[in-house]
């Protein structure tokens, strides 16, 4: 996943100067999203 539009969606927030990525507000919109990928190989 790239970064900046994870950021922008505002999945993450990332900190340049302390160079910490933390979850976002909109985390939990996509939380689940690695066990539907990981039940639906191939797709």
């Amino acid at each position: 996943m790239h970064l900046p539009m994870m950021q922008e969606a505002p999945v993450i927030v990332y900190d340049a100067d302390l160079g910490t990525v933390t979850r976002g507000p909109g985390f939990s919109e996509i939380a689940s999203l690695p066990d539907v990928i990981d039940d639906h190989p191939g797709q």
